[in-house]
């Protein structure tokens, strides 16, 4: 009688601690993330110059339809417009 229940606040002081390591885990790794996410924020991305045939670029297009009015648009007698960047 006395043996089993000895053995249930040591089982749980086991379980008490392996919670709080893995809290403790939890806590570094999402600090650990969020640093390293500011740092790459901060810095500036540099990319290899293109080799191949195809050219990349971006290109930014605006299309608008004069004969239709944009029923959304914050202003009256508005036609509809479309800006696509395209990359």
């Amino acid at each position: 009688g006395l043996a089993v229940f000895m053995a249930v606040p040591k089982f749980m002081r086991v379980i008490r601690k392996t919670m709080d390591a893995v809290a403790l885990f939890a806590v570094v790794g999402i600090t650990l993330l969020l640093g390293s996410l500011w740092l790459d924020h901060t810095r500036k991305t540099m990319l290899p110059a293109t080799t191949g045939l195809f050219a990349v670029g971006r290109a930014t297009y605006v299309w608008s339809e004069a004969a239709q009015l944009d029923s959304t648009a914050p202003q009256t007698g508005r036609s509809i417009q479309e800006i696509e960047h395209v990359h």
